[in-house]
């Protein structure tokens, strides 16, 4: 739509400077006659990489994760890899529970990454009704799912099951 625009607004800028100049008279010889030549508009049409995860160096997976969650008796609706995954993961697995809290699993590269970006997640996320829990290169991100439309009111991890995430999170990476 943005290119659409463009080549719009630069035909008619083209079209308005035909138009001055073969209106202006020619008092000299020496002038060039205008040029009947199109102006070319070269859009780039590449698109952008895909995000190609790095393979995790244990062998497990976002998806992993939500298997181990749901075998513990979590109750949780299907889970979808996101696309293009957010806070520097590799891969990330969106999914929530049937009360509209709402999970996040991310995995990172490395220990490191994942502990670097916690504290970030875990304050954006706490604005959301929620917050976050990390292990290892695993961090799940929980936020609270809206009760009523137009309603203040936000369903919430009690901290029981704050610390029944982390501890199966904790299990499902020492496995």
């Amino acid at each position: 739509m943005r290119y659409f625009v463009f080549v719009l607004i630069v035909l008619f800028f083209s079209a308005c400077s035909k138009n001055t100049t073969s209106n202006q008279s020619t008092k000299n010889s020496t002038t060039q006659p205008p040029t009947n030549s199109q102006l070319q508009l070269q859009i780039n049409k590449e698109t952008p990489e895909e995000h190609v995860p790095k393979p995790p160096l244990d062998g497990k997976t976002a998806m992993d994760v939500f298997k181990h969650l749901k075998s513990k008796g979590w109750q949780l609706n299907q889970a979808t890899a996101v696309e293009i995954p957010p806070f520097g993961s590799e891969e990330a697995v969106g999914f929530n529970r049937p009360d509209r809290v709402g999970f996040l699993i991310m995995r990172y590269d490395s220990l490191n990454t994942a502990q670097s970006t916690f504290l970030k997640i875990d304050d954006i996320y706490r604005n959301k009704f929620g917050r976050a829990i990390t292990a290892k290169n695993f961090t799940i991100a929980v936020f609270g799912g809206q009760i009523r439309i137009n309603a203040p009111d936000f369903k919430q991890l009690s901290e029981e099951e704050y610390l029944k995430l982390q501890q199966d999170l904790v299990e499902f990476c020492n496995l």
